[in-house]
């Protein structure tokens, strides 16, 4: 092969894992999006709750170092905040480091007084199956003990009449 045959292979084969690295983490995103909905929770992609230095006092893994944390799903439970959350983090010491990618758990009470003292360990996922899988593993009490969300009553739907005033659709004109 020719250096510019080399070259333009090398040039293909990273723009194609690039894609499909891609694609991946937006199906991956998409995933967790409707699982946060279908807990009652958010999702956010990053770290903007600041969790990673409260899960690195808590977390279960001695030794782990350069703890990041992403892909957060967050809400109230009860009288708690609960976290579901990916934490990337590295074990081993001088020479066998392996970076680790599992998804944890933690709550910590909404009382700003109550947090240092009835703050919850850190659970970890079984690193076995997909990430997806992981999040279902750490579900919060409240989904799984209740099942799906009640009924909620329909909305009344507002219609309009010609000249722009607004009218319940129960209303007859």
């Amino acid at each position: 092969m020719a250096p510019g045959e080399v070259f333009s292979f090398t040039v293909f084969a990273t723009a194609t894992a690039l894609a499909v690295q891609f694609v991946s983490a937006r199906h991956t995103r998409r995933a967790l999006r409707r699982l946060a909905a279908e807990w009652r929770m958010t999702y956010s992609r990053t770290d903007s709750l600041r969790l990673t230095p409260k899960v690195a006092a808590r977390f279960p893994i001695p030794g782990a170092a350069n703890l990041r944390v992403s892909d957060v799903i967050y809400g109230i439970e009860h009288d708690r905040y609960r976290f579901v959350f990916v934490a990337e983090f590295t074990t081993g010491t001088v020479s066998a480091k392996r970076r680790q990618r599992r998804v944890a758990s933690f709550s910590e009470p909404r009382d700003r007084q109550q947090r240092s003292r009835l703050a919850a360990p850190v659970v970890l996922a079984p690193a076995t199956g997909k990430l997806v899988d992981q999040y279902r593993q750490l579900a919060p009490a409240m989904v799984t003990r209740r099942g799906k969300a009640p009924a909620e009553a329909p909305a009344v739907a507002v219609a309009h009449s010609s000249e722009g005033e607004r009218q319940d659709a129960k209303t007859p004109r």
